[in-house]
């Protein structure tokens, strides 16, 4: 048979894709074959690099120098394990390993060109073993070996260490409530109706933790080098006058997150971002057995007080360092690794201290159905956790000396007064009124400037057009002497004890109870409520209320307000009254009293229609409507 070598790569353009596959593979494994007999029948020599054993070499395939020979000399019995990483990006490497007299002892093929592959051999007798590298797609660049006597879980736990601590430095400008990615592979969805799109892709990408709803993490393969881990940095229940203490959450391996206290509105009326979430994680086999490679690691900072989590409707109270991942039994396992925990479910609690583990029985879904089991000692034979949090510039250290802005353009010192962060890596809250206590609607960004709009009376808390931002948090420039006040807080005034009449004196109608609780969902323009009731006095209810709760109120709603006016009619309107929560009062008349919350500065308020005190010959309907404007 004669075979056209000219017609070769015309041949291969026809073939169908699997067989082009199979024919590429042969071709490789080709290479391989025939560097195996030119070594044992003698080649050109080529420049040998004498290696060490537990050592990693740097080294180099070029146009004049296609494959490159290292010698190692290896004990009798000893195993050897090799890797081979390409640093060059288009680079796929392959290589083969021969004894001390010429016998092939080990081939490490790489048929889908993979920027790492490994293989491992064991000596018979101590001999100076020779190892060629070659590339297996004819391109060319820098790889690193590495030569080890380590076994295969070491090798897995050395990658799982390194990994973690390598985030020490690409993760090291993450700031408050934002989250980085340390490893790949992760993939982090945005909040519905995000205005601005965030890129979460390549290590060291950083996001608002605010802005995303779920993270979706890869398990670990050390074949493809991925391994999905993110680092997060979250206030929770931290007060806003200790803006260098955060919690430090490290999520890795076959994870899932949903960050509740975002996406769920009841939820992100109580807690902060990632204060509540939901997560699971995978069931297939792991590829360590001495170290976690999936879960949750949890460590909050040294101050005096302990961080409420609920995770998976399971309730947190952590003081340090805790690990979660669910177990084959169906439980959510807590291993406390240092302080003090209490765990709570099902209406009941149990007290943890360092080395226990507290487990929560969960269905299907990873929800948690029965109490916590008492505490047991970690076991022994417990894989190790990569605990190795890194330190970012907000964690941990409460007496550091902020870092002040002293690199980026000065503030101007006149013209409208405007406000950035005071520190480079911190995200303040924007809050709905000017009160640490107040709910969270957005955050600022370092290095960006934000006009100021009002102030509160002592000057403490500046207003910009998404809300309230705390002084010590900010510095300002331009001509801030004459911001208005904006917000003065209202004067609590108890109410008036009513005491009803002893005896009706007319026929008119006795009310009955019209308390109502509804639901405002901020992204509907237009009416969505009206409601209607009735007072009466001296018999009767003489009040009723109305309890209102705002839904899906983001940043991106922060432009819109709620609307509602409150009627009255009928006969003793003049006793009528409108009381708010805050312990103002206004006149409920036959004249519409129109109130506009601008940004939904409240999520939720308790109005009451009324009578301040039992009068004769009463009975007065009101109406109340609810609406919300763009």
């Amino acid at each position: 048979m004669t075979y056209n070598m000219m017609g070769h790569s015309d041949f291969i353009e026809k073939l169908p894709d699997e067989d082009l596959k199979t024919m590429k593979s042969i071709e490789r494994m080709s290479i391989i074959m025939i560097s195996i007999l030119l070594f044992c029948i003698g080649f050109p020599t080529l420049a040998q690099s004498p290696v060490a054993v537990d050592s990693t070499n740097l080294s180099e395939l070029t146009a004049t120098t296609p494959q490159v020979v290292f010698t190692v000399s290896v004990e009798a019995e000893q195993t050897i394990s090799i890797q081979l990483t390409a640093i060059t990006q288009e680079l796929a490497l392959q290589a083969v390993v021969f004894d001390g007299n010429n016998a092939l002892e080990l081939a490490i093929g790489n048929p889908d060109n993979l920027n790492t592959v490994s293989g491992e051999f064991t000596s018979s007798v101590a001999s100076t073993y020779t190892i060629q590298v070659s590339s297996s797609n004819d391109e060319i660049g820098e790889f690193v070996i590495r030569l080890s006597t380590l076994t295969e879980d070491d090798i897995c736990e050395a990658y799982v260490f390194d990994a973690v601590e390598a985030i020490a430095d690409v993760c090291s400008t993450t700031g408050r409530n934002q989250a980085c990615l340390g490893n790949l592979n992760m993939n982090a969805t945005p909040v519905a109706n995000l205005s601005t799109p965030f890129s979460f892709e390549q290590v060291g990408d950083i996001v608002n933790i605010v802005d995303v709803e779920s993270f979706q993490s890869s398990p670990l393969n050390l074949e493809q080098d991925e391994w999905g881990v993110a680092l997060l940095v979250v206030q929770a229940d931290i007060p806003d006058t200790l803006p260098g203490q955060n919690v430090t959450m490290l999520l890795f391996g076959d994870v899932e997150l949903n960050n509740s206290s975002v996406s769920d509105p009841e939820l992100a009326i109580q807690y902060q971002p990632m204060q509540a979430f939901y997560f699971r994680t995978g069931i297939g086999a792991e590829q360590c057995s001495e170290v976690s490679e999936t879960g949750i690691l949890i460590q909050t900072p040294d101050i005096d007080a302990e961080i409420t989590f609920l995770i998976n409707e399971v309730a947190i109270e952590l003081g340090s360092t805790a690990f979660l991942s669910f177990s084959e039994n169906s439980t959510l396992d807590i291993d406390l690794l240092e302080g003090n925990a209490l765990v709570s479910s099902q209406s009941q609690s149990t007290v943890m201290t360092s080395g226990q583990r507290v487990s929560v029985p969960v269905d299907e879904e990873f929800i948690a159905v029965a109490p916590p089991n008492a505490p047991i000692p970690i076991p022994d034979d417990a894989p190790k956790v990569p605990v190795m949090i890194p330190e970012t510039s907000l964690v941990d250290d409460a007496t550091a000396t902020p870092v002040v802005i002293g690199e980026r353009p000065p503030l101007p010192t006149d013209g409208a007064c405007i406000l950035r962060t005071f520190e480079t890596d911190n995200n303040p809250n924007v809050r709905s009124i000017p009160s640490e206590t107040a709910s969270i609607v957005s955050f600022i960004v370092p290095d960006e400037t934000y006009p100021v709009i009002g102030r509160n009376s002592e000057g403490t808390w500046y207003e910009i057009s998404t809300g309230w931002v705390a002084g010590f948090v900010t510095e300002r420039g331009g001509d801030c002497s004459n911001l208005p006040v904006t917000y003065v807080p209202p004067t609590a005034t108890p109410l008036p004890t009513v005491t009803p009449m002893a005896t009706p004196t007319s026929a008119l109608p006795i009310a009955g109870n019209n308390s109502f609780s509804i639901t405002i969902d901020a992204e509907i323009i237009g009416v969505q409520s009206t409601l209607s009731g009735n007072i009466s006095s001296p018999e009767g209810v003489m009040r009723d209320s109305v309890t209102y709760s705002i839904i899906n109120a983001r940043s991106s709603t922060a432009g819109d307000s709620l609307s509602y006016s409150i009627t009255c009619t009928g006969q003793g309107v003049e006793h009528a009254k409108i009381f708010f929560d805050d312990g103002s009062v206004r006149d409920c008349s036959p004249t519409t009293s129109n109130f506009l919350d601008m940004g939904f500065n409240r999520l939720s308020q308790v109005i009451s229609i009324g009578f301040n005190e039992a009068v004769q010959d009463a009975y007065v309907t009101w109406t109340m409507s609810f609406s919300v404007q763009g």
